[in-house]
């Protein structure tokens, strides 16, 4: 083990798990498919966190618009959210312009 006193401990943490991890067998997989949970089996979504979060905020942005008729300021309020960060995490979601969107979902 090489101990770097410039490094940041958390890149030295990531680096040696990366190093740990190349070394696990073809058997092993670094990912378990499935996690024991108390007494029950509970298996693990194939997307990443990020997808995940990502895919929520766009069905609570996507509800919230449905149920105040496609008002961007109310669906906002609804989101305990301003107008302008409403706008931004559409933006982020590449949700402008709001009707291509939904036609590409299927939506309309």
């Amino acid at each position: 083990m090489l101990i770097d006193p410039f490094l940041p401990p958390w890149q030295a943490m990531s680096e040696q798990g990366a190093s740990e991890q190349e070394g696990l067998s073809g058997k092993e997989s670094a990912q378990p498919s499935e996690v024991e949970v108390g007494n029950r089996q509970a298996s693990l979504p194939d997307k990443g966190l990020e997808a995940q979060i990502s895919a929520l905020e766009q069905q609570a942005i996507l509800e919230a618009l449905e149920h105040s008729a496609f008002n961007q300021k109310m669906a906002a309020q609804k989101l305990n959210l301003t107008y302008h960060q409403l706008r931004g995490q559409m933006r982020k979601h590449n949700m402008i312009p709001l009707k291509s969107f939904l036609e590409s979902q299927n939506r309309v």
